[in-house]
């Protein structure tokens, strides 16, 4: 199998990369501006006996997602997976209502854009084959009182929550599957910069209160 991951040169997109190639499948990490990060994932999958292809593509672009569903099929004869896991950096300042259009607009580009986009040029090959699974990345946030501060990242991972019940439902009869995954907050690179009153918030939110 051939697995497109978004996002995939650090956190848990180069955790999703790296676990895919253990178990066999070629992996085409892409990435947007990380490109050492990028490379290194892909030198840790081929050091484990792993194959791995280095993409680097704005997704939330036609040009882009065009571009690197080609280069995956072209390097790799096909593309079964898809992990849209591509994050913009996360804001938790501001309120909704203060939040600049333009940056909810980023957020929506992100979660909603690029995995349409992708689906669309990724859907040929899947319906060719009949098989197919794409897989979106969500966020526990989607559960509960919404966190003060995130209200635009919510927002969108929301809608991209229902964009992929709609997908699910119209390729299901295809052999194609589309599923969310909703992890808590996992402690990556993206919460380096977190006050420790934000992160302790995050962490009570959770039941083990980590």
């Amino acid at each position: 199998s051939v697995a497109i991951v978004t996002g995939a040169s650090r956190g848990i997109g180069a955790g999703i990369a790296r676990a895919l190639a253990a178990r066999g499948v070629k992996v085409a990490v892409a990435y947007r501006s990380q490109a050492a990060a990028a490379d290194e994932v892909k030198a840790a999958i081929e050091r484990d006996g792993g194959t791995a292809l280095c993409v680097a593509a704005d997704v939330t672009t036609p040009e882009g997602a065009a571009l690197l569903v080609r280069r995956t099929v072209e390097e790799f004869g096909g593309a079964h997976i898809l992990v849209n896991n591509a994050s913009p950096a996360i804001g938790m300042t501001q309120g909704l209502l203060e939040t600049p259009w333009e940056e909810l607009q980023g957020y929506l580009d992100a979660y909603v854009k690029a995995p349409y986009l992708l689906a669309r040029e990724m859907m040929p090959h899947l319906t060719r084959q009949h098989y197919g699974r794409i897989i979106n990345v969500l966020s526990s946030v989607l559960y509960g009182r919404p966190l003060a501060g995130m209200g635009a990242y919510t927002t969108a991972k929301s809608a991209l929550a229902t964009f992929a019940r709609c997908l699910a439902a119209e390729t299901a009869g295809q052999g194609i599957t589309v599923n969310n995954v909703l992890p808590s907050a996992v402690m990556t690179d993206q919460w380096s910069g977190m006050p420790e009153a934000r992160l302790r918030c995050v962490a009570a939110r959770n039941p083990n209160r980590r």
